[in-house]
């Protein structure tokens, strides 16, 4: 990493890469792309074995995981880059957050009666792309 690559702190001497000081980090971004990609064969195995309703689940679970990643990562980089934030607020954030995902996921198997197994395997999805990513960078 060069230093063209790094922004200083305004607060001491310590540099983070420019990917978390503003939009996105990349990881976040190939944990999310990997995630979609998992949804593909996770959705396909589920529908080609008569077990469409759960395939539906898996896929509306898994956008939702995606989305709420997103989010997430979107709350970290703005906790962690130049601009500043109260704590008050970041916890609000993550509050509302948190009652998004909780209202979303209680619309897909409450509103919607998508399979409630179908969307927990879809939320899961993120975990996987998580250590996939992760031992991408390793690899590296």
């Amino acid at each position: 990493m060069t230093d063209k690559d790094e922004i200083a702190l305004e607060d001491g001497g310590e540099k983070l890469p420019l990917p978390v000081t503003g939009g996105l980090p990349r990881g976040a971004g190939r944990v999310a792309a990997l995630s979609a990609l998992l949804l593909v064969p996770a959705v396909a195995a589920f529908w080609l074995t008569d077990r469409q309703d759960t395939a539906v689940g898996i896929l509306g679970g898994g956008i939702v995981a995606i989305v709420n990643f997103w989010f997430l990562a979107r709350i970290v980089v703005v906790a962690t880059g130049r601009e500043t934030m109260e704590i008050g607020a970041m916890m609000g954030r993550l509050f509302a957050k948190f009652l998004v995902l909780g209202a979303s996921l209680g619309f897909l198997v409450l509103v919607l009666r998508l399979d409630g197994f179908g969307v927990l395997l879809g939320v899961g999805v993120v975990f996987p792309a998580i250590v996939l990513a992760s031992l991408m960078d390793v690899l590296n």
